[in-house]
């Protein structure tokens, strides 16, 4: 497959993604509109429930840390410190998680 060819298929994929999630991005993930769209993500939720956004390291609390392994907390608390809600830290980690799918897929390809 050509180079070019395999990059249009990622953000093609990717752009699917983004209008899959946009209902509920503009809804604030709303139960149970997410649901019947079927467009749930842990990111919002997890941005205000883990203390993501009063700038708190998720897992400072014993009862309330996040479930995730540490390389992925690390990275849910850096992209928290450039953003003041969970829309735009959905919005974040998305382009972030696209940019890497694109990066898998350059990877996979050879």
């Amino acid at each position: 497959m050509r180079l070019k060819v395999a990059i249009a298929l990622a953000l093609f994929a990717s752009l699917i993604s983004f209008a899959k999630f946009s209902h509920c991005e503009g809804t604030t993930w709303a139960t149970p509109d997410q649901y019947i769209h079927a467009c749930y993500s842990d990111l919002p939720s997890l941005f205000s429930e883990r203390g993501l956004d009063k700038n708190e390291w998720p897992y400072a609390s014993d009862s309330n840390a996040v479930e995730y392994p540490v390389l992925t907390g690390m990275v849910m608390y850096a992209t928290a410190a450039l953003v003041n809600s969970p829309i735009s830290y959905f919005n974040v980690n998305v382009i972030f998680l696209a940019i890497l799918f694109i990066g898998i897929v350059l990877i996979t390809r050879k």
